[in-house]
């Protein structure tokens, strides 16, 4: 930090807005395309524009208070932290099999966000910090995440059926299976009859495998995992 003041670049000069503007572009620009990687719907432009609002908000308050002597930078950084809270319930949806998506899409708004208030301030070290730290959660920790899951004894399941006398012969197809049903919920949905399962195995088997098990019961439409 004291390479930076050296500079005059923790207080509010010209060369800090430039470099405060560029870093926020960078760091925002780098959480974002990793979401336009993966084809979500909040990506590169609009985590770009996030971090770039958070920056120049979180600036003005520090221009207001260094120049009059009034006033308070955290204030208005507090009402980013409380106005991006809608913008990322905007990216959260909920299926017709009851699967949550978009929250971490939601999350990477909020953290883009939470670095445009560190890069308004001057906080640079901290917020290329956080941004590599984001970069590993969200690009590595996939895998790991699903790797994971992937042979959990647990498992949630969106099944539908030709007609509702299928449920019963799936439920004994499960008992033959030495799979216990922990949760059963019926829907009514445009493609026929469909149940949310959640389930417990007693042999530690890939989800994938048991999907495709449950795909060759009798009158099973489709089966996914949620």
């Amino acid at each position: 930090m004291a390479l930076f003041d050296q500079y005059g670049l923790l207080q509010v000069t010209e060369q800090a807005v430039v470099l405060r503007i560029l870093l926020a572009i960078l760091l925002g620009g780098m959480v974002g395309f990793e979401r336009t990687y993966k084809g979500h719907s909040a990506g590169f432009r609009t985590h770009i524009l996030v971090c770039l609002s958070a920056t120049v908000i979180m600036m003005t308050g520090q221009y207001v208070f260094e120049y009059t002597g009034v006033g308070d930078a955290a204030r208005l950084g507090a009402q980013v932290v409380n106005g991006i809270g809608f913008l990322g319930a905007g990216t959260i949806m909920v299926t017709g099999a009851h699967q949550i998506k978009g929250l971490t899409t939601a999350a990477t708004l909020w953290s883009a966000a939470g670095l445009g208030l560190a890069i308004g301030i001057g906080f640079y070290f901290a917020a290329i910090c956080t941004c590599v730290a984001i970069m590993i959660v969200v690009s590595l920790f996939d895998n790991l995440q699903d790797r994971l899951v992937s042979f959990s004894g647990y498992m949630r399941i969106h099944v539908v059926f030709a007609s509702v006398e299928h449920i019963g012969e799936f439920l004994h197809f499960c008992k033959s299976q030495d799979i216990i049903i922990d949760d059963f919920q019926q829907m009514n949905t445009d493609k026929g009859v469909s149940g949310l399962f959640k389930i417990q195995l007693k042999k530690k088997t890939h989800h994938s495998e048991v999907v495709e098990l449950f795909r060759t019961c009798n009158g099973t439409v489709s089966v996914e995992e949620y």
